[in-house]
């Protein structure tokens, strides 16, 4: 029976895992010359041994081996070993520590932080092996089962190794982190947090510390001192006991500026060794700083990773604010290649339009390939990209924030953006015979634009109208490939109608805000009552029409009321079809599919089933709007007519010049917008082309074994796809890829979303997997917690409950609440009639959500930072959407009765 005591660093070392991480840890500090307590270790057999002295075999059932841990008989050899290594040591009177090691605890990927006990001065032979007992216990606790179930280890063997260590009696205890885990600190701070006595108050949370931050260059420190009231000490008779700081010592600095500037060295010193971030705990008695523990950090990576050499020291800036109304949540991996491959290629034509003479545009290929990037399987714009793409166009500086407005940025870069329009050089200038002439060109194109945006209708209705018709399962993995590249140059190779009808929409909306800011200061809320005279827009007319049809069924001019209350919504469509009696309802159904059938929630997200693969959202809105109470679209109707006059009042009574100029901003955005909201309604039908084709092209993958289910096509992309039909796939393990993948988007769904704005620094890849590495920008709150800020994009004021909804799902039960989501898409205009107030998290004013809310007089609030995580569904709030203010009322505490 094997259990040796080991009493050097050496003998640690090689004993490796089998004495777990933390004895690991101080073996190694030791080796570095670092001031550690003495202390022995007790490998990790030592808990085997125990159980079959006392006649238990380590693989017993867990219940046994814990009864024998609790109630066993300690062997007489084993005690005496352990009391002889403590003697040769000089540790055997004193106050000790015993200590968990176990078998991978503090690890670079799961530390184990806290789940084990400690016992702290401990003193005695009796003491010291009833300690050691209660460490092998914690091991079997229902927190560390929890941890290894949320970790996904639960085949980790936790056996645990002991330490027994000197325990110091400390002035001052602590942690410190060699790099900051706080987002935006990573990369150039050390963080370091001290308590008087005993570090037990500040890893158990129950003392407020010290704070001092510590640049990692140059040692500066900022400090943060806390007002100290108790700190640990030793108990009598062992243990520790919370006791009174005297008052001298309650608001001066548990470290001198020295003692802080040691212990960042003394972290960068183990660090550097250990390759890298480390979790230290450590101590300082009789003004000597002694370390305690080594651990890394579980949520950095390696220093590799904060190399400029290996990582690089490029900063990115990521924002989502708008995109994610198009591409909301995770994105799978075909959707994602497919859209930057249209990103490119439409913004090359943007260029083209605006006069970027082509050898430029071929100079900045790599940057319109990087439009936008992925961060934890989510689409974020690349800022900074947008920004140089802009700086190639004549009076790029100018027109930075019309770009801001409407990409929905939230946070302008402001005299941030002149610095780098500054320093990226003089951009394009172009001569005035060359200016000359796109001017000329502009007006031509303004002046004929009309006919450009019918043009491509009329050939998006072609090219869609015949994808709906072909039958792509009956073609090659080669044909359908090539259907899908000839509906990519049908379509997006000529999208020069959106990009420009865009580009007017952001100059005449960017020009009218400003005007209506200058002109009419004290009237913030005029800007949205001008856009609210716009005609109805073609984007709503999926909701308008499902409301008609809703309308006529109820007054009985179409049949079938009392069946669709009752059928069930997934069955609806084919019932429908097989039913003589409802063949006039059929009909409407049809005719709306054929025209919106690719209208849905996440239409651009071509792993979406879209109503005609799924058509029963249509059946439960028929019977929401035959439920509710739809009257209150003409109560909005009178509201806006009401807000117009005012509007116009205002306009009316400005001089003349003003006046027409105002009326004429209003009609050319008005008009801009309109022509935007249709174009995006057209756009829905370029998306149902590829998500056809690519579902044929999973369908002959799967018979071919090469894929599982014709959906797991959305794993690959649009590049492994070609390579596949073209005989360059550098892997045909699909199935392999696809588990990775998939595996790996199922943390992503599972954990919050970054933030709508992050900066990244090194490799931008990493941002994914460490969310430390990203900074992201502070939120500027309210002095009341229970009010929230946004922009207001269409007034009213609501009083209701809140339905919370992430998904379009979860917000299809509305009726009547204030709907609160974190975002929305053009699917979601159909749940507008049957919402109070609608209040988006993300978004921006030309966004849907506002565009179409200000079209239906929706009372609507847009990028309130925090808003989903804030309310919860059944809570009252009152919305004031003209002052973009959403409060939320405190639930009434029922008194309690009196007992007289």
């Amino acid at each position: 029976m094997k259990s040796t005591v080991l009493k050097s660093s050496r003998d640690i070392l090689l004993a490796g895992q089998n004495v777990g991480g933390k004895a690991l840890g101080l073996a190694r500090l030791t080796d570095l010359g670092f001031k550690i307590p003495r202390f022995i270790c007790l490998a990790a057999e030592w808990r085997d041994n125990f159980l079959i002295a006392n006649g238990v075999s380590p693989g017993s059932d867990r219940k046994v081996i814990l009864d024998t841990l609790r109630s066993g008989q300690w062997p007489e050899a084993l005690k005496s070993q352990i009391c002889s290594a403590l003697t040769v040591t000089g540790l055997i009177n004193k106050d000790l520590a015993v200590r968990s090691s176990a078998i991978g605890e503090d690890h670079r990927d799961h530390s184990f932080a806290g789940l084990f006990e400690s016992q702290l001065y401990v003193s005695g032979m009796d003491a010291i092996t009833s300690a050691i007992q209660a460490v092998w216990i914690s091991a079997y606790s229902a927190r560390v089962n929890t941890y290894l179930q949320l970790k996904k280890l639960s085949n980790i063997d936790c056996r645990m190794a002991i330490i027994i260590q000197e325990m110091i009696d400390p002035d001052v205890s602590g942690v410190a982190f060699s790099r900051s885990p706080l987002p935006g600190k990573t990369h150039d701070w050390l963080l370091i947090d001290a308590v008087l006595g005993v570090g037990e108050g500040l890893v158990n949370g129950d003392l407020e510390p010290d704070h001092f931050e510590v640049h990692r260059h140059d040692f500066t420190v900022v400090s943060k001192v806390s007002n100290k009231t108790s700190s640990y000490r030793r108990g009598i008779g062992g243990g520790t006991q919370k006791v009174e700081v005297p008052e001298t010592k309650a608001t001066a600095a548990t470290l001198s500026h020295t003692q802080v500037q040691e212990i960042a060295r003394a972290s960068l010193a183990i660090e550097q060794s250990m390759g890298h971030p480390l979790d230290l705990e450590w101590c300082v008695a009789n003004g000597t700083l002694l370390l305690l523990q080594a651990r890394p950090i579980a949520s950095l990576p390696s220093n590799s990773a904060f190399s400029t050499k290996i990582a690089g020291d490029e900063r990115i800036i990521w924002d989502n604010a708008n995109i994610v109304e198009s591409f909301s949540g995770t994105v799978m991996p075909l959707t994602f290649s497919h859209a930057t491959r249209s990103y490119k290629q439409v913004y090359i034509d943007f260029c083209r339009i605006m006069g970027v003479p082509e050898a430029t545009i071929h100079a900045n290929d790599s940057l319109f390939g990087n439009m936008l990037g992925l961060v934890r399987g989510r689409v974020y714009y690349n800022l900074l990209n947008w920004y140089k793409m802009l700086y190639l166009l004549p009076n790029a500086k100018s027109s930075s924030s019309f770009m801001e407005t409407m990409m929905g940025v939230k946070e302008s870069l402001g005299d941030q953006a002149d610095k780098f329009f500054d320093s990226t050089g003089p951009g394009y200038k172009p001569s005035l015979k060359r200016k000359i002439f796109l001017i000329g060109t502009a007006i031509y194109r303004l002046a004929t634009l009309q006919k450009s945006i019918e043009d491509f209708r009329q050939r998006v209705v072609k090219v869609c109208d015949a994808a709906m018709e072909a039958d792509y399962s009956k073609m090659s993995l080669k044909d359908q490939l090539q259907a899908y590249q000839r509906a990519y140059n049908d379509l997006v190779l000529h999208w020069q109608a959106p990009i420009l009808n865009d580009t007017r929409c952001m100059l005449s909306f960017g020009i009218l805000k400003k005007t209506t800011e200058t002109w009419l200061p004290n009237d913030k809320q005029i800007f949205n009552d001008l856009l609210g005279q716009e005609a109805e827009l073609v984007s709503a007319a999926p909701a308008r029409i499902l409301m008609q049809l809703a309308q006529r069924i109820r007054e009985g001019s179409l049949p079938g009321r009392d069946w669709l209350l009752q059928v069930r919504p997934e069955e609806a469509i084919s019932k429908l079809r097989e039913s003589y009696e409802l063949r006039a309802l059929c009909k409407e159904v049809d005719e709306y599919l054929r025209e919106y059938g690719c209208r849905c929630a996440d239409e651009a997200k071509l792993e979406t089933e879209d109503l005609t693969y799924d058509a029963s959202p249509i059946f439960v809105l028929l019977k929401t709007y035959l439920s509710a109470p739809l009257q209150t679209t003409e109560t909005r109707r009178d509201d806006k007519n009401d807000r117009r006059k005012e509007a116009e009042l205002l306009i009316a009574a400005m001089s003349g010049m003003r006046r027409w100029i105002m009326r004429w901003l209003v009609k050319q955005c008005s008009a801009a917008i309109a022509d935007r909201e249709s174009l995006r309604l057209l756009r829905s039908r370029t998306y149902g082309v590829p998500r056809r084709i690519f579902r044929a092209m999973g369908q002959h993958l799967t018979k071919l074994n090469l894929i599982s289910s014709p959906k797991d096509i959305f794993w690959l992309t649009v590049d492994e796809l070609e390579n596949l039909v073209h005989g360059k796939a550098v892997s045909l393990d699909l199935k392999g890829m696809i588990h990775l993948r998939s595996t790996e988007y199922v943390t992503y769904d599972q954990t919050p979303a970054p933030a709508e704005r992050i900066v990244s620094r090194g490799l931008p890849g990493l941002t994914s997997i460490y969310s430390a590495l990203h900074q992201q920008p502070q939120t500027q709150g309210v002095t009341d917690t229970n009010i929230l800020v946004g922009t207001s994009c269409y007034p009213g004021r609501v009083e209701g409950k809140a339905l919370v909804a992430r998904t379009f799902t979860e917000a299809k039960v509305v009726n009547r609440e204030i709907l609160v989501a974190e975002r929305t898409d053009p699917g979601w205009v159909t749940l507008y009639p049957v919402c109070s107030a609608l209040v988006v998290e993300r978004g921006s004013l030309l966004s849907h959500s506002a565009v179409v809310a200000r079209e239906l007089g929706l009372p609507t609030i847009i990028g309130v930072s925090g808003l989903t995580s804030s309310i919860r569904s059944g809570q009252h709030l009152i919305v004031d959407a003209g002052a973009g203010e959403v409060r939320i009322v405190p639930e009434a505490i029922e008194p309690t009765p009196s007992l007289s």
